[in-house]
C-alpha cells in the first residue's frame, strides 16, 4: 500500500509538472502571435500613412491642374486645354486607386482572418481537452482574455465567477481550470470616506495589449469605491491596438455606463473617457 502511495504522489506531481509546462507553452505561443500582430499593425500604420500622404499629393496635384486648365481656357489655346484634361483625368484616377488601397488596408486580411480562426479553435480544442472546473477551482475566464478568477457556483450551463471585486454569470464553456498560481488577494478598508488612492487617470502607454488589464481593471475597481464619476484612459494613438482592447474591457464591464474618445481638447483619439453609473 505504502508502495502504491509513493507511486500515485509521483504520478501526481509529473501531472502537475506536465500541466505547468503546457501553461508555459500556451503563454509563450500568446506572447508570439501578439507580438507577430504588433509587427505586422506597425507595417499597415506605415504603409497607410504612405498611401495617405501620396493621395494628398495627387489631390494637390489636381487642384495645380485645375488652375492651369483656367489659365490656358483663358489664353484659349485648345490643345493646351485638352493637355490639361487628360493630365486632370490621370491624377484623379491616381487619387482613386490610392483611396480603394486605402480603404482595403482597413479590412483584415486573409491571413488575419485564418489565423484568429486558428486561435480560436485551438482555444475551444483546449477548452474541450481540459477536464470540466468545479466549484471552488480558480478558472480562467475565456470571455475576459484569460482572466483568472473563482468558480462560486454552476446554474446549469453557467457559471458564477468572481472576478477581482466583480461576480459574472458566464456559460461555463468559457472557464477553464487554471494551473497558474491564483494572485495575492489585496484587502481593502471599506468605509464611508472615498479611498485617496483612486485616480481620475490611467496611462496606458508602452505597454503590450495583454497587459492592459492588469493596471486598467483595478483602477476601475477603485474608481468605482471611490465613488468617481469617470476616469480618463490614455492609450495613445498609435496602431489602435491598446484602444481596442480598452473599449473592449469597458464594453463587458457592467459598472461603465458609457465611454468614448476624448474631444480635441482632451486628447482626441489617443484618450477614452469613461463614466460609471
Amino acid at each position: 500500500l505504502a508502495d502504491l502511495e509513493a507511486r500515485s504522489e509521483r504520478i501526481g506531481a509529473r501531472e502537475r509538472e506536465l500541466e505547468q509546462l503546457l501553461a508555459r507553452a500556451q503563454d509563450r505561443e500568446r506572447s508570439v502571435l501578439g507580438r507577430e500582430r504588433a509587427v505586422r499593425d506597425r507595417e499597415k500604420q506605415i504603409e497607410r500613412d504612405a498611401r495617405k500622404d501620396a493621395r494628398q499629393f495627387l489631390l494637390d496635384a489636381r487642384a495645380e491642374v485645375e488652375r492651369v486648365v483656367r489659365e490656358l481656357k483663358g489664353a484659349g489655346d485648345a490643345a493646351l486645354e485638352e493637355a490639361a484634361r487628360a493630365a486632370r483625368r490621370a491624377v484623379e484616377q491616381a487619387a482613386q486607386r490610392e483611396g480603394a488601397a486605402l480603404q482595403a488596408l482597413e479590412q483584415p486580411s486573409r491571413r488575419e482572418r485564418r489565423e484568429q480562426e486558428s486561435a480560436q479553435q485551438r482555444a475551444d480544442r483546449g477548452r474541450a481537452s481540459a477536464p470540466a472546473p468545479t466549484v471552488g477551482d480558480l478558472v480562467e475566464v475565456g470571455t475576459l482574455g484569460g482572466k483568472l478568477g473563482t468558480l462560486l457556483e454552476v446554474r446549469g450551463a453557467d457559471g458564477v465567477v468572481a472576478v477581482g471585486t466583480m461576480k459574472l454569470t458566464v456559460p461555463l464553456r468559457t472557464l477553464v481550470r487554471s494551473t497558474r498560481e491564483a494572485p495575492k488577494e489585496k484587502v481593502s478598508l471599506y468605509t464611508d470616506v472615498p479611498e485617496s488612492r483612486a485616480k481620475t487617470e490611467v496611462d496606458l502607454r508602452g505597454i503590450r495589449a495583454d497587459e492592459v488589464d492588469d493596471l486598467l481593471l483595478p483602477a476601475i475597481d477603485d474608481a468605482v469605491r471611490a465613488d468617481l464619476r469617470s476616469v480618463r484612459i490614455i492609450h495613445g494613438k498609435g496602431t489602435g491596438v491598446l484602444r481596442d482592447r480598452v473599449a473592449e474591457l469597458l464594453r463587458k464591464d457592467t459598472r461603465v455606463k458609457e465611454f468614448r474618445l476624448g474631444l480635441w481638447n482632451e486628447g482626441g483619439a489617443g484618450v477614452t473617457i469613461a463614466a460609471f453609473e
